[in-house]
C-alpha cells in the first residue's frame, strides 16, 4: 500500500527542485490526482493528466502500450532490450518512433533513479514482483505502477495480456482497442480447443520448450511457467518434467524423448543449431524431434512471442498447426498473420515481414 507520506515526498521534491533544476519534478503540482490498485497489490496516487509516461523493467509492455494507445503518444522511454528487439522486428516498422525513446536510464532490471527523474514522468510502469524497484522510486516521489507476469496462475499468456491491458484502462480511460483485441483472443482460443477436444492424451506430440541454449548451459522451460499455457492450449504434451525454467543435461533430453522442439527468441540459437549439430558438447542427433526435422523458433512480433505479446492469438495458431497439422491442415499461418496485422494495426505486411516473423534468425538475442 502506498503510504501517506508520499504526498509528502513530492512536495518536497518539489521544493528542491526550484533550487536544482533538471531532477525530474514538474514546475507546477497536478491540478488533481486519482488512485489505482495496481497488479502489485500496491495503491498509486497518479496525476489526473497523464503526458509522461516511462517503461522500466517490464521488456514485453512497450509493445502492449503501443498497441492501446495506437502510437508511442506519451510515452518517454523504455528498456533497452525492448528497443533491441524492435530494432530487428515489425515493432520499428509499425511504430519507427520507438527508436527514438529514451533507454539510458535502466541497465537490465537495474534503474538509476537520478537518471529516471531527470525525464521528469509523471508515471513509471514496472515490473510487479520487483518490489524493490517499487520502493526505490517511491522514495524519490515518482509514481510507480507495478505489471505482474502471470506465473502465479501457471503461466496463463492470455491473462497476463487481458490484465495489462485492462491495468492501461484503470490509468487513460476506457479504449475500444482492448475490448476488440480481448474478444478475438478469446474466440480464437475457443475455436482451437473445439478442435482439439477429443484428442486423447497419449495422442498428443511431447514437445520441449528450450528457453536458453549456449554451449555452456541449456535451459528449458517446465511446468508453472509460459510453456505450460503454450503446450496445453495447442494440443501437445510438456515434455520437460521440471518445474520453471530449469538447467538441465543433453541426457535429461534424451530422457524425455521429445516429438518437436521450440526455441524461443531469448536463445541466439536456431534450428539448423540443433538440426545440423552445430554446438559443441551437446550431441541432439538422436533426438526424436532432431530426427525427424520439427525444431522451430518462436515467432518474432512486436516481442519475443513466447512472453506475453500482442500476437498471442496467431502464436496460438503457429503452434496449434506445428503441434496437430492434421487437424489444422485447413489453416493458412501466413494468410493468418497478414489478416491480423492489417485488422489490428492497419498494417499490410511484405512477404519478408511474414518470413522474418515466422522463421526469425539469431538477431534478436539482447537480455540486459
Amino acid at each position: 500500500m502506498m503510504k501517506r507520506n508520499v504526498g509528502f515526498m513530492l512536495a518536497l521534491l518539489f521544493c528542491t527542485a526550484q533550487f536544482a533544476p533538471g531532477m525530474g519534478v514538474k514546475d507546477k503540482a497536478p491540478a488533481s490526482t486519482k488512485v489505482i490498485r495496481d497488479l502489485a497489490g500496491n495503491d498509486v496516487e497518479l496525476p489526473e493528466r497523464i503526458e509522461r509516461v516511462l517503461i522500466t523493467s517490464i521488456w514485453p509492455l512497450p509493445a502492449v502500450y503501443c498497441y492501446f494507445m495506437g502510437s508511442t503518444e506519451k510515452l518517454i522511454g523504455i528498456p533497452g532490450v525492448a528497443r533491441s528487439v524492435a530494432e530487428g522486428s515489425i515493432f520499428s516498422k509499425i511504430y519507427p518512433d520507438i527508436l527514438k525513446l529514451e533507454t539510458g536510464f535502466i541497465n537490465g532490471t537495474t534503474i538509476n533513479v537520478e537518471e529516471v527523474l531527470k525525464l521528469k514522468p509523471d508515471v513509471v510502469f514496472y515490473t510487479g514482483e520487483g518490489q524493490a524497484e517499487y520502493e526505490l522510486l517511491k522514495n524519490a516521489g515518482i509514481s510507480a505502477v507495478g505489471f505482474t507476469t502471470a506465473m502465479k496462475g501457471g503461466g496463463d499468456v492470455a491473462v497476463n495480456i487481458e490484465d495489462w491491458l485492462r491495468q492501461l484502462e484503470a490509468i487513460f480511460g476506457k479504449n475500444a482497442r482492448v475490448e476488440k483485441l480481448i474478444n478475438y483472443n478469446r474466440q480464437v482460443y475457443a475455436e482451437l480447443q473445439d478442435k482439439l477436444r477429443g484428442t486423447p492424451e497419449n495422442e498428443k506430440p511431447k514437445a520441449l520448450i528450450v528457453f536458453t541454449h549456449t554451449a555452456s548451459a541449456l535451459q528449458v522451460a517446465g511446468n508453472g511457467h509460459y510453456s505450460a499455457y503454450w503446450l496445453a492450449s495447442t494440443g501437445a504434451r510438456n515434455a520437460a518434467d521440471v518445474t520453471g525454467i530449469q538447467n538441465i543435461d543433453i541426457e535429461r533430453v534424451f530422457s524425455w524423448s521429445p516429438d518437436i522442439i521450440y526455441l524461443t527468441n531469448f536463445s541466439p540459437i536456431v534450428p539448423a543449431d540443433l538440426l545440423e549439430n552445430r554446438i559443441d558438447g551437446f550431441d541432439w542427433s538422436q533426438v526424436p524431434a532432431v530426427r525427424n526435422d520439427k525444431v522451430y523458433k518462436f515467432p518474432l512480433g512486436t516481442y519475443r512471442s513466447y512472453a506475453p505479446s500482442i500476437e498471442f492469438s496467431v502464436v496460438l495458431k503457429w503452434m496449434a498447426v506445428k503441434n496437430n497439422p492434421g487437424l489444422f491442415a485447413d489453416v493458412d499461418i501466413n494468410h493468418e498473420v497478414a489478416a491480423f496485422y492489417r485488422e489490428f494495426y492497419g498494417y499490410t505486411m511484405t512477404q519478408s515481414d511474414l518470413d522474418a516473423m515466422l522463421r526469425p534468425g539469431a538477431m534478436v538475442t539482447q537480455t540486459h
